[in-house]
């Protein structure tokens, strides 16, 4: 039996206004070796309709329905990735849709690159209908030979900044997979592709092709967007910082953007954090050398405030801070 080139993910969770045409621009790309596998986190609207349409396909290879909603869309990934196939992986997320030669372009960017993990594109903004808004995301003044690899680049493109804007404009090295710890992956939330990307980048190359084969659907139920505001999105980014501490800890440029990352959320994080998650990245941040004693034990002090006054510090207190901050660090928040 002959295994496809490419396994394509499209994991769905009440997107059924947007599954036929993400469907449709998926099997009519212009590059065919490919398995799509369908994976639905039990669906509350009319997606398993749409869904039931394509299961038959000859080019999906699995189809599968949750029965209770996993609360993640990464355990969905996983799932996607332990049943696919292919030498390269692509998570093509059920709003998204895909220019025609999304796998024929990127495919044939990569052929002579071996250290390769993962390749990502210009992404298109359309709205909910489709529209394109004149907007897109891209790399600000990067070109199509733009890498990312080591500590200091994912720290720089990855964690104090973050130009992967959109999961359905990556194509990943099946291979790749293996730097990722599954059962961290599955624990997050909404920045489980950018955990993601930054163990790829540690291990391996990251290619950014200049070119929009890729076009983001921005619309009120974008899960995004709803993590933003409901600030799960924050618990899961001072994960991330939690995760790099040590691995940063030699490398002083990359250990100086997280210390920057931390610093410019430090409001947010203690908004959304208990003390003691905050509390133990604190002492980590200590214990590394990313701040000295002092500096600790007022962080420490505001992160006890904070979880006496919840959501609203004193105005006093937070110019105190902000003030301090600018002083030691130079950072404006």
């Amino acid at each position: 039996m002959t295994l496809p080139k490419v396994s394509i993910i499209i994991p769905n969770y009440n997107h059924a206004h947007f599954l036929d045409e993400r469907i449709n621009s998926v099997l009519n790309q212009t590059f065919q070796d490919f398995e799509v596998i369908l994976l639905d986190d039990c669906s509350t609207d009319d997606s398993l309709k749409i869904l039931d349409k394509y299961k038959s396909h000859p080019k999906v290879s699995h189809y599968k329905v949750n029965k209770h909603n996993s609360g993640s869309v990464f355990r969905q990934w996983v799932k996607g990735i332990k049943l696919s196939k292919g030498e390269y992986i692509w998570i093509a997320e059920s709003d998204d849709v895909a220019h025609p030669e999304f796998l024929e372009e990127t495919l044939n960017f990569i052929l002579d690159k071996k250290d390769f993990g993962l390749v990502f594109t210009k992404s298109t903004i359309i709205d909910e209908k489709g529209n394109e808004t004149g907007g897109e995301f891209k790399p600000h003044n990067k070109d199509s030979e733009f890498k990312i690899s080591g500590p200091d680049l994912v720290s720089e493109y990855l964690v104090k900044s973050m130009v992967i804007a959109n999961a359905s404009s990556v194509l990943f090295k099946a291979e790749s997979f293996k730097f990722i710890d599954f059962n961290k992956l599955i624990g997050f939330k909404n920045t489980g592709d950018r955990y993601s990307y930054i163990q790829i980048g540690l291990n391996s190359t990251i290619y950014f092709l200049d070119r929009s084969l890729n076009y983001y659907r921005s619309h009120n139920s974008n899960t995004t967007k709803k993590n933003i505001l409901n600030k799960s999105i924050y618990k899961d980014r001072l994960r991330i910082v939690d995760d790099l501490i040590k691995h940063f800890s030699k490398n002083a440029s990359a250990s100086l953007n997280l210390k920057e990352f931390y610093v410019k959320h430090l409001f947010i994080f203690y908004k959304v954090n208990s003390l003691v998650v905050n509390q133990k990245v604190l002492g980590k941040l200590l214990k590394y050398s990313y701040l000295n004693f002092s500096i600790y034990l007022k962080f420490s002090f505001l992160n006890i405030l904070s979880s006496v006054f919840k959501r609203h510090l004193p105005h006093r207190i937070r110019k105190y801070y902000k003030e301090m901050i600018k002083r030691e660090f130079e950072i404006k928040i």
